[in-house]
């Protein structure tokens, strides 16, 4: 799984393998439980629940989410909050913990300062070397596995010139459908888009919200012809010292009626950034205010990562408790090995899905991924396949005639484009009126730099009433790689495994030259 590019999905802290990484997120998530409780109730009682003075803190980015409600939802959240901040410890402490149960919410600073001047929790104090060692790992040891990219092709990136564009990851959308229209029904959707970005060395890329279009039905969709870049600038797939490489995209949709949620959650993702990386930070010993980033790289994606997952989480709690009825955000990571690594030799992904569901309704996104690098040096000579295919078949008869045939097929088949598969062209081969020998076989240039060569596919056997019998009795697979300038003699043979000693062959003879 290291050595392929993975795209994953990060719903809520469940999204999370790893259990440092997951205690972080979870306590950042109840961080922000507690942090609303406050913001929100401090609407009815202000000099009870003191606000932070700090635009930035969780509470000042909750309170203005607030005050962009109507006036009755901004009074029901309010008293909703203020009942639960009034609850006996004993119940504080069995949903948010023995720290965060007891935080005094009346004090003037932020829960999360609250929250630092208690000793870590032992669940989260780590080490320095231990985030090493599972950072730049997103797909093999922080989120709970998924799929992944399968046969990547790798391009050796010593054979790309010096650019005058960089190299580049870009983040594409392709659709949105309305799967299902929001509820009640008030005329046609407004959808607008937006979210954040990040990569492994902790920069974070703010992705304004986007007019989407209007959906009047169930089954309307905007599509994107070309796909559409979702965020500027793009990722600088350059930037960083060591690979692999990884990088966070959450995107958030909204309904454009001035609710002003999409802007809501950008700002609290920025906030809970700060907070998270604090206290990953606070856990491992190296204090507020320190280079992280320098001490542990890689660790911007184990960060992005905690923020999706508790941002997840958290929306699905607020929605739950609040009645603020949002569209659930979604965050998705993309792992790359190397500079050179491709999708099955193609710069662009297969399209990937993510599903936003909220206020009654359900869209869904297609977007994918696609890698921008400058062509290679001009100097670079085509490969070319030559040589030959010798096919044999033989129809075994019972009668002991057996007839058999041989057929000689030239081969000459430049190779001009990276990954894809150029077919063989070999003729079916039939013999005594009842069996047919295919090969269906294709050359592929796997890696432009070393030149070399694959050649895959697999031999089928028919046998029937007539040499065009649809009745399939054997079949083996061709799979073999020429470096350049290798010359190969491979037989591969094809037995009736149903009935009968019917046989195929066939021989290659084949050399990787330019």
């Amino acid at each position: 799984m290291a050595n392929n590019i993975s795209i994953l999905s990060i719903k809520d802290t469940n999204s999370i393998k790893d259990p440092r990484v997951k205690a972080v997120a979870e306590q950042m998530l109840n961080v922000v439980k507690v942090s609303t409780e406050k913001a929100y109730a401090a609407a009815v009682r202000p000099n009870e629940f003191k606000l932070p003075a700090d635009r930035n803190s969780l509470e000042q980015v909750l309170s203005r989410n607030l005050q962009r409600k109507s006036a009755d939802k901004r009074a029901s959240m309010a008293n909703k909050a203020l009942a639960l901040a009034k609850r006996p410890a004993a119940e504080r402490i069995r949903d948010y913990g023995q720290q965060l149960g007891q935080i005094n919410l009346a004090s003037p600073n932020s829960v999360a300062t609250e929250l630092r001047k208690l000793p870590v929790a032992a669940e989260i104090k780590t080490s320095v070397e231990y985030l090493n060692s599972i950072s730049r790992k997103l797909n093999t040891h922080v989120i709970v596995p998924q799929y992944v990219v399968l046969n990547p092709v790798f391009v050796n990136p010593n054979i790309f010139r010096a650019q005058q564009a960089k190299d580049e990851l870009e983040f594409r959308l392709h659709q949105v459908l309305c799967v299902r229209e929001t509820q009640p029904i008030g005329g046609s959707d407004e959808i607008a888009l937006g979210g954040m970005a990040i990569d492994a060395e902790m920069n974070t890329i703010p992705i304004p919200e986007q007019f989407v279009g209007s959906f009047s039905d169930s089954g309307v969709a905007k599509n994107y012809l070309p796909p559409q870049q979702f965020f500027s600038p793009k990722i600088n797939l350059r930037a960083g010292n060591s690979w692999p490489k990884e990088y966070i995209v959450t995107m958030t949709m909204a309904e454009k009626d001035g609710s002003g949620f999409s802007r809501f959650l950008v700002e609290l993702w920025s906030s809970l950034k700060t907070e998270i990386t604090t206290a990953v930070a606070t856990a491992v010993g190296a204090g507020v205010g320190a280079a992280l980033g320098s001490i542990i790289p890689g660790v911007g994606s184990i960060i992005g990562a905690a923020v999706g997952a508790a941002i997840g989480a958290f929306v699905d709690w607020l929605t739950k408790t609040f009645g603020d009825d949002v569209f659930d955000p979604v965050s998705v990571a993309i792992v790359i090995p190397s500079l050179g690594h491709l999708w099955d030799g193609r710069a662009e992904s297969s399209a990937q899905y993510a599903t936003f569901t909220g206020y009654g309704g359900e869209y869904r996104l297609t977007y994918d991924w696609r890698r921008t690098f400058e062509a290679p040096p001009p100097q670079l000579q085509t490969r070319r396949l030559t040589g030959k295919a010798m096919m044999y078949a033989l129809d075994h008869e019972y009668t002991g005639r057996n007839p058999q045939r041989t057929v000689e097929h030239a081969i000459n088949l430049p190779l001009t484009a990276l990954g894809t598969n150029y077919d063989l062209n070999l003729p079916p081969l039939g013999v005594g009126g009842e069996v047919r020998l295919e090969a269906r076989v294709t050359a592929t240039l796997m890696d432009v730099s070393s030149g070399r060569i694959r050649v895959q596919g697999e031999l089928l056997l028919f046998e029937g009433d007539s040499e065009s019998s649809n009745d399939l009795d054997g079949r083996q697979p061709v799979d073999f790689i020429l470096a350049p300038n290798e010359s190969r003699s491979v037989s591969v043979v094809v037995r009736n495994t149903d009935e009968g000693g019917d046989v195929g062959e066939v021989k290659f003879e084949l050399t990787n030259s330019i």
